[in-house]
């Protein structure tokens, strides 16, 4: 139960820490799609850059989350050092 803990503090610190550098992609996503937005709409209502910068930077961010995840576990069976420290994931006999 402890080592569960353990992981999971560690998991959220990094997850934070994931999500805290998302704004600075957001800003780099900004001025790359700024322009062709600009380009394709003459007369905006409304600055749509910013809109289009979060909600594209939202669906990279959880694509990039998820493939993390898959990528991790799947090197985690694949990769004999790893699963030394992943087979712990699969021997357990009590969940917490």
């Amino acid at each position: 139960t402890r080592l569960d803990i353990v992981f999971l503090v560690f998991n959220k610190i990094a997850f934070g820490a994931v999500l805290a550098g998302s704004s600075v992609l957001a800003l780099g996503v900004e001025r790359v799609t700024g322009p062709l937005i600009d380009h394709a709409v003459a007369a905006p209502l409304f600055d749509a850059r910013p809109v289009v910068a979060i909600t594209v930077t939202t669906v990279v961010m959880i694509l990039a989350f998820d493939f993390g995840l898959w990528l991790a576990h799947y090197l985690g069976h694949r990769v004999p050092i790893l699963w030394e420290f992943h087979k712990v994931h699969h021997s357990v006999e009590v969940l917490t």
